[in-house]
Formats: C-alpha cells, sequence, structure tokens
C-alpha cells in the first residue's frame, strides 16, 4: 500500500486564483499526487485503501482511522473516528457502548486504552451521498 500517483497529459495544471496564475504553466508536471493510499492487485487493478490524512500517532503506533472506523462498524455501530496524536475520538450514536467499543477495538489492535476517548452524537454528520462529514465533528 502507497501514495496514488497520477501522471500523465490529462493532469490539471493547477488552480488559477487570480489573472497572474494563468501565466505559470504546468506547476504539477503533468502529475497528481492523489493523497489516496493505494493497492494493486495481481491483475493490475488498484484499490484505494484509506487517505494520506486520515492517519494519527498513538504512543508511537501509526492509526489508520478509516480501518478503525471499518471494524468498529463491522461490530454494528455507527461512528467515525477523528483525533490528534496520542488521543483517537470515536464519535458514536450509542452511548451505553463505550466499553464494548473500546474493549473490541484494543483487543483487535493492541491499541493503549487511556488514549480512546469517546464523543456522543445523536448522530453522525453526512453529506447527501452518505459520506461523513469530518470538519463538522466538534
Amino acid at each position: 500500500t502507497g501514495e496514488l500517483i497520477y501522471q500523465g497529459e490529462n493532469v490539471t495544471m493547477g488552480y488559477a486564483k487570480s489573472c497572474f496564475d494563468l501565466q505559470k504553466g504546468d506547476e504539477n508536471s503533468g502529475i497528481l499526487r492523489t493523497g489516496d493510499l493505494a493497492k494493486r492487485d495481481a491483475d493490475g487493478f488498484y484499490y484505494i485503501t484509506a487517505r494520506i490524512k486520515r492517519f494519527l500517532k498513538l504512543y508511537g503506533n501509526r492509526i489508520n482511522l478509516d480501518e478503525i472506523e471499518k471494524l468498529i462498524r463491522s461490530a454494528g455501530y455507527d461512528c467515525a473516528c477523528a483525533g490528534t496524536d496520542d488521543n483517537l475520538k470515536i464519535y458514536v450514536t450509542e452511548p451505553d457502548d463505550k466499553n464494548r467499543i473500546v474493549s473490541y477495538v484494543a483487543k483487535l489492535t493492541g491499541l493503549n486504552r487511556t488514549g480512546i476517548s469517546f464523543v456522543y452524537l445523536d448522530k453522525i454528520p453526512r453529506n447527501e451521498s452518505g459520506k461523513v462529514k469530518y470538519s463538522a465533528l466538534s
């Protein structure tokens, strides 16, 4: 798994914020850094697994927030994960399940429970297409 980088003639030259930007030319040199982490299968197909910016370090362990969300959702809970280094915040809609969720996550990942905190929400904020609006998490 690594960052998906695309190169080709159809990569945009960048975004113009003023008329002076139009004179700059191709600042990207035909290369697009997608910010997506992807893996390639034996047939040459790429599968996006996460976003680069959805990581944090919890007591020295690099944590993929998307993977933690998938674990929790596979156990039947609605959630969203965010946080800062040494503080994984799990946003949940079921306040009574905090202990079960933290035990489940700690057991499967080996993470230190003291670095995990919970925030109760009536519902996880989502956009029209159903994707979590992480910017709306408090």
